[in-house]
Parts: C-alpha cells; structure tokens; sequence
C-alpha cells in the first residue's frame, strides 16, 4: 500500500472508534441489560444511530456555528428543551 492508501484506512478507523466512544459516553451503548440478541443489535443500533444523526445535525449547521462537533452539546440542547417544554405545560404557559 502507498502513503495515501494507509492514511485513508487510518482515518476511517479512528472515526469509527470516535463514533464508538461517543455512543460509550453519551447514549448508553454499554448500559443495556437484557441477555437477549435480538434486543441487545436493537439497542447497539438505536446507539450508534442517535450519534450518525447527531453528526448529520452537526455537519449540516457546521457552517452557521463554526464550532467543533461534541455531542455533549446536542445532549444538553435536547435536555434543555425537554425541560422547557415540560416546565410550559406543568404552569399551563
């Protein structure tokens, strides 16, 4: 393999462990407990798919924020608005 060929390879590598340790951290990917396969791939998936979205949200609004992608961002966004939204609806606002 050339220079160019290894680079590449590399670089999917580290995205995919990127993506692997985000749905670590921040989605819950080790905190499923049923024993059973079928629900374990459904909550791998449903994991490793809140990430790809998130990461498809970030780079479709990269350019009007500039900022780096952390999902700890968009995890506390979402938790906000779910707690401004229930805060709306318990006062009757």
């Amino acid at each position: 393999m050339n220079a160019a060929e290894v680079l590449a390879y590399y670089h999917c590598r580290f995205q995919m462990e990127f993506s692997f340790r985000d749905a670590k951290q921040a989605t819950g990917l080790n905190h499923s407990q049923t024993r059973d396969v079928d629900k374990l791939l459904f909550h791998f998936n449903a994991s490793i798919t809140t990430v790809n979205i998130m990461k498809i949200m970030h780079l479709k609004h990269q350019n009007k924020a500039g900022k780096p992608f952390s999902i700890a961002d968009y995890k506390l966004l979402y938790h906000n608005a779910f707690l401004l939204n229930r805060f709306i609806e318990a006062f009757g606002i």
